[in-house]
C-alpha cells in the first residue's frame, strides 16, 4: 500500500511530525488492540470476546467525555445507541452467563483493554490533524508495526512449529486482502471523515454481517433471538445515522 501511493500514486512522503502522529495511532490499534485480542481471544469463548467488542460505540462515547470532545449527539442517535446495543444482547444472549465466570475474568480484561485501546486510537486519529492521505497513514501502520510484531514474534515463538496447510495460506491471504488492505484501510480514511460514535457503528453491522452468513452458508437456524436482534440493530444503526444528518 505504501509502495502504491510513492511510486504509482505520487504521494508526497509525509513530514516527521505526521509520521509520529500516524504511528502513535497505529500503536493503540494494531500493538494495544490486537495484541490485547488475540491474547484475551486464546482464553475466554469467541461469543463473550465478540459481546465486549461489539460495544465500542459506548466505549468511545465514555472517552469522548472523559477527555472533553463531546459530540453532542441528538436524542434520537442516544436512543439508536441503546437500541443498537440491546440487539448485541440478543445475539450473544447465550453468552451473558459467561460474563460472570471468574474463570474467564483474565481474558475479559485482556479484551476489554483491546477495546478500550481501539476506541482510544479511534478518538485519537480524529481529533489530531493528519494530512496525509487516511489510506496511505494505514499503509505507514500497518508497515511499520508489522516489522516490529514480526520481529518479537521471531524473538519469542519458536517457529519450527509452524506449518502452513494449503487453507491456512489461503485464510492468512484472505486476512492480508480484505481484513488490512480494504477493512483497516477503509477504518482509518472514515476516521478522517466522519465523527467517531458514527463510523464505530461498525461493530454493530460487522455482527448483523457476520449473523447473515452464517444463515446463509452455514444453515444456522433463525430463532425469536435471531429476529429481535437483527431488527434492533439496524433500527439502531438508522436512527444513529438519523440522528447526525438532523444535528447537521
Amino acid at each position: 500500500m505504501c509502495g502504491y501511493f510513492i511510486f504509482i500514486a505520487h504521494e508526497p512522503l509525509p513530514s516527521l511530525s505526521q509520521i509520529k502522529k500516524i504511528l502513535i495511532g497505529g500503536f493503540f490499534f494494531i500493538i494495544g488492540a490486537n495484541l490485547f485480542m488475540t491474547m484475551g481471544s486464546v482464553y475466554i469463548p469467541s461469543g463473550v470476546a465478540a459481546l465486549i467488542a461489539t460495544f465500542l460505540p459506548f466505549y468511545i462515547l465514555i472517552i469522548n467525555f472523559i477527555i472533553g470532545k463531546s459530540e453532542k449527539l441528538t436524542m434520537m442517535s442516544y436512543i439508536g445507541l441503546i437500541i443498537g446495543g440491546v440487539g448485541m444482547i440478543f445475539i450473544f444472549y447465550d453468552s451473558l452467563v459467561d460474563l460472570i465466570n471468574p474463570q474467564y475474568a483474565g481474558g475479559m480484561l485482556m479484551m476489554f483493554s483491546a477495546s478500550l485501546m481501539w476506541a482510544i486510537g479511534s478518538v485519537y486519529m480524529k481529533n489530531v490533524a493528519i494530512s496525509t492521505n487516511g489510506l496511505f497513514a494505514s499503509g505507514i501502520q500497518m508497515l511499520f508495526y508489522g516489522i516490529v510484531v514480526l520481529a518479537v514474534s521471531f524473538t519469542i515463538e519458536d517457529i519450527s512449529n509452524v506449518h502452513f496447510a494449503p487453507k491456512t495460506i489461503y485464510a492468512l491471504g484472505y486476512l492480508i486482502v480484505f481484513g488490512s488492505l480494504v477493512g483497516y484501510g477503509s477504518f482509518i480514511y472514515a476516521v478522517s471523515k466522519i465523527e467517531p460514535t458514527l463510523f464505530s457503528m461498525y461493530a454493530y453491522v460487522n455482527t448483523v454481517v457476520a449473523v447473515i452468513l452464517g444463515i446463509v452458508l452455514l444453515n444456522e437456524k433463525i430463532t425469536t433471538n435471531t429476529i429481535i436482534a437483527v431488527t434492533c440493530t439496524i433500527a439502531g444503526v438508522y436512527m444513529v445515522s438519523r440522528g447526525y444528518k438532523k444535528q447537521k
